[in-house]
């Protein structure tokens, strides 16, 4: 922060000293709480890695950056608020951001700054991290230097996850024409908004995502998990098989009409068997949870 505003700051906790307190904010302590999209407490989880933190004014200028690391957020620790001027308060906080994202962050200077873009090339987008977000506005008591009551920031998930397996994924590459290029080969699964801006604003234009993956011993293809913006007005993902940058074929329904909606804070599970009776099932679980596939 500026020289001049920590001057002014010391100037007005001199202030305080005196019989007037009609000057003086009453600090609090802000706990920072993460959710999970069923409500629960996962604060303590170590889920939460970083948090970067924004104090606004009631114009919406910042006032201070704050950074947390995963240790303080699990471990609880508050942070001590205290500013003279503001009468209302806005934190907004945003835990999980990648590098690239977490040093952009310091050119945030007004509320409306607040943005995270995936990184694109060519209409695919890079793998969204678990980024997870909240806001908090308060009115700044005034008249006493004792604390007043703690304050809790509850941030929450913004991030869907996808894993994919393809049976019979090897011998149906095989049966194509042209030997393939694994740069243009290859799952790709879309489109969604590739920003969100200030808390869980998403917009921005459409990406898609190439999905990593390998071959295993039986010739299946298998994804890690991946993250992924959730689509704009609840629209379907599209999952196509690309051979060459051609589009051989196109997914979005499972064989039970289930569709491939991705859900924040959870996971969407694709299996989709392309051996004899081509057939798709889709199953929705728990964050970080992949479904077990049993043959039978």
């Amino acid at each position: 922060m500026p020289i001049l505003f920590f001057l002014i700051s010391g100037c007005f906790i001199g202030c305080c000293i005196e019989e007037d307190l009609s000057d003086c904010p009453r600090p609090f302590q802000l706990y920072i709480r993460a959710l999970d999209i069923d409500e629960r407490d996962i604060t303590e989880s170590g889920d939460v890695q970083r948090v970067v933190l924004f104090v606004f004014d009631e114009s919406g200028k910042l006032v201070e950056r704050i950074e947390r690391s995963g240790e303080e957020i699990a471990a609880r620790t508050p942070v001590y608020i205290r500013y003279f001027g503001p009468k209302k308060l806005t934190f907004v906080a945003w835990a999980n951001p990648n590098d690239r994202m977490w040093s952009q962050t310091n050119d945030v200077k007004s509320i409306a700054d607040i943005s995270f873009q995936l990184a694109s090339e060519g209409g695919m987008a890079e793998t969204a991290p678990d980024l997870l977000s909240g806001s908090l506005e308060t009115e700044v008591e005034y008249g006493d230097v004792e604390e007043t009551e703690g304050k809790t920031l509850d941030i929450r998930r913004r991030t869907a996850q996808v894993h994919v397996l393809i049976r019979g994924y090897e011998r149906w590459l095989a049966g194509k024409t042209t030997a393939p290029d694994p740069a243009t080969t290859g799952p790709v699964i879309g489109e969604t908004p590739d920003t969100y801006k200030l808390v869980s604003d998403l917009m921005g234009k459409l990406v898609k995502y190439k999905l990593p993956g390998n071959v295993d011993s039986n010739g299946n293809f298998e994804t890690p998990i991946v993250g992924i913006y959730p689509t704009a007005e609840n629209k379907l993902l599209n999952l196509d098989l690309m051979v060459n940058g051609n589009k051989e074929r196109t997914f979005s329904k499972g064989s039970d009409g289930k569709e491939f909606l991705p859900e924040v804070g959870r996971l969407l599970n694709i299996i989709i068997d392309l051996r004899a009776n081509i057939s798709v099932e889709v199953v929705v679980t728990p964050w970080n949870e992949v479904y077990q596939f049993v043959e039978y």
